[in-house]
């Protein structure tokens, strides 16, 4: 019995383990943090796909609309032979 108080004491006041669980939570807190950016940086890569389609779209439809509609070309006269 008194080999496992001594053996009790020793565990209880030895710190080296301390410093190895110290680093443990960094490392787990910076992989957080780095998981956590990944999934930021993915929610904005969406965010701007969606707005640059957007762009995209509302430059062609412009453009599209500036040079005289889309339907036959820009219209002009359609008719018969001149006589």
């Amino acid at each position: 019995m008194v080999k496992f108080k001594n053996y009790a004491k020793r565990f209880l006041c030895d710190e080296e383990g301390a410093e190895l669980i110290e680093w443990a939570i960094v490392v787990a807190i910076a992989a957080i943090l780095v998981t956590a950016a990944i999934a930021i940086m993915n929610t904005m890569q969406g965010s701007l796909n969606s707005t640059d389609q957007m762009l995209q779209d509302n430059l062609v439809s412009g453009l599209t609309n500036a040079n005289g509609g889309g339907g036959n070309g820009g219209g002009g006269e359609a008719g018969g032979a001149e006589g």
